[in-house]
């Protein structure tokens, strides 16, 4: 029954199923919940859940992607990444999916770095499950987000990922996974000119524009 057809007043209950991914990698998550109407949303943490390491983890065919892999860091094999989104906005979150196989004991505590139109976020790659026990032969299936810079322009974008060290320091040269359509849906909103009448040689001309909404000062210009 639709929450539109729900009697006023009284408690409504109903029982949710979520099943994990396959080679969802074992540790501690947050579980919470998202109500939403249109662009409306609130959410409310649920406490937390612990999923246990499997007899076994998922070989790279079970998850669909091919075993050949992109690319192999110090014995670290990243097997493919998929893009949530082909198009984006600025200042909004891009996710992605990867799968990685240890196809080496891992002697270090492994990151990623994800960069796109010039913004990078650093995180693990797996929150719960330290790259160092990893075990041979393991393959898990991580996510990972960067956000668009809020002023980045309209056009396609290249999104690069890097494996770094513990210490933060990269690995190899940074690897591009895929490319996004950024719809900025940038126009001139308004131009205002100021002409001192005693100076008539000083002209002022402040600009803004107008980006999905919200408007950004461009820098001053100052004609003399």
């Amino acid at each position: 029954m639709y929450s539109e057809r729900w009697p006023p007043n009284q408690w409504v209950m109903r029982q949710y199923t979520i099943s994990l991914p396959l080679g969802t990698p074992p540790g501690d998550y947050q579980l919470r919940q998202v109500v939403y109407r249109g662009d409306e949303s609130g959410s409310l943490d649920l406490g937390r859940v612990v999923v246990t390491r499997p007899l076994r983890s998922p070989d790279a065919v079970a998850l669909g992607v091919a075993s050949t892999g992109l690319v192999r860091w110090n014995g670290l094999a990243l097997l493919s990444v998929g893009l949530d989104q082909k198009d984006i906005k600025p200042c909004e979150p891009l996710y992605l999916t990867a799968v990685w196989r240890a196809e080496l004991p891992l002697k270090d505590s492994y990151a990623v770095r994800v960069t796109l139109a010039g913004q990078a976020a650093d995180q693990p790659i797996a929150l719960g499950l330290p790259t160092t026990q990893w075990r041979l032969g393991d393959v898990w299936r991580t996510r990972h987000h960067v956000t668009v810079p809020c002023r980045a322009l309209d056009g396609p974008a290249q999104l690069q990922l890097m494996l770094l060290d513990s210490a933060g320091q990269p690995i190899a040269a940074p690897l591009s996974v895929g490319a996004v359509s950024i719809v900025a849906n940038r126009v001139l909103s308004r131009l205002r000119c100021s002409i001192n009448s005693e100076l008539i040689w000083a002209v002022r001309c402040d600009c803004l524009a107008m980006i999905s909404n919200t408007r950004y000062p461009i820098p001053r210009l100052r004609l003399k």
